[in-house]
């Protein structure tokens, strides 16, 4: 099927593998009052789209939907009562990347609120900006709304190549903190030093949290947990007194001795970016704005997929070689 003229897009008709995602015609749909409807270029692909396919992890969304929350594309039209939401200068045919969209972005159009849609920043590739919600959002609220980081807290983040990871220790660096951090591979070794991680360690190796312990025995003040049902009993031994952990991903059940959070003083948070409100939302992007002007922020990408095989995308998600941000490309044919 040729996706011409941008008018197909992705669904999900049941709940299943990667197989399940089919590509289907579509029209444009209207934005109604407070709505902006985008032509989209680029959709970013994360693992919560995975577990709506599939209808795991507590995802059951109704039948059928088009996946995707995140993209980069151009504002194709505005509804009523927009004027006063939308960020100050923006109009038709800007380049914008979008902040949630109900209507699925792995798409050639979506429909997004007019608070949940931002310019692209200065200079930045559409195929990057797609991937600046999910990743740059989640990992700014791990850090600073929910784990109060301050400048002197050294950082430590478990599972750092991929998308999440990757914009967290870029965060680390525009915000002034040392950043430790972990890959479950050499080629997730090596994206980290290219990313300035001194600190750096295999996850997948035996032993590693001593090795960690040994080189770092005063601990962490705040540690990124990607995978807490292995991890978080681990993230306890490595924390400093007073710190935090916050736990971002996790897919199954986990155990841990709860003495282990007393004589310390630790905290245990969870994050979800649903949590933010339109006006966390704008700082997060005021603070995005910031970090790529002065280079501290520019998204990863691993790999860019024609819309049309986002069902591989998602198997090579799912295998879980996460080297930073997978993309799909939502442009005509």
């Amino acid at each position: 099927m040729n996706a011409k003229n941008g008018n197909f897009r992705m669904m999900v008709n049941s709940y299943g593998g990667p197989e399940v995602l089919t590509l289907q015609e579509q029209e444009p749909p209207a934005p109604g009052p407070g709505e902006v409807l985008v032509r989209l270029s680029f959709a970013g692909v994360n693992p919560v789209d995975g577990y709506r396919r599939s209808g795991s992890q507590g995802y059951t969304p109704d039948l059928p939907f088009c996946p995707g929350f995140e993209g980069a594309g151009h504002i194709e039209a505005v509804g009523p009562r927009c004027s006063d939401q939308l960020e100050a200068g923006l109009n038709i045919g800007d380049p914008v990347y979008v902040a949630w969209s109900g209507t699925g972005t792995y798409a050639g159009w979506c429909i997004a609120d007019c608070s949940q849609v931002f310019p692209v920043p200065r200079g930045m590739e559409l195929s990057r900006a797609a991937g600046l919600f999910v990743n740059y959002f989640t990992a700014y609220r791990a850090l600073v709304f929910r784990g109060s980081v301050l400048p002197t807290d050294r950082v430590f983040i478990h599972g750092g190549s991929g998308g999440v990871g990757m914009a967290a220790i870029q965060w680390c660096g525009f915000l002034g903190n040392e950043v430790w951090a972990t890959a479950g591979s050499s080629e997730g070794l090596e994206l980290l030093r290219q990313q300035g991680v001194e600190h750096r360690f295999n996850h997948g190796r035996e032993g590693y949290g001593e090795e960690i312990r040994s080189q770092r025995p005063e601990g962490f003040d705040l540690i990124l947990e990607m995978r807490a049902d292995i991890n978080l009993d681990r993230d306890l031994d490595l924390l400093a007194p007073g710190g935090r952990v916050m736990i971002i991903g996790s897919r199954g059940e986990t155990s841990l001795v709860p003495r282990k959070t007393m004589g310390k003083e630790l905290d245990i948070r969870g994050v979800v970016l649903m949590g933010n409100s339109p006006d966390a939302n704008r700082s997060i992007h005021r603070s995005i704005e910031k970090g790529c002007a002065s280079e501290d922020i520019l998204p990863v990408i691993q790999q860019i997929y024609p819309l049309s095989e986002a069902a591989q995308a998602h198997r090579e998600m799912e295998e879980h070689k996460a080297l930073g941000k997978r993309i799909l490309d939502c442009r005509p044919v």
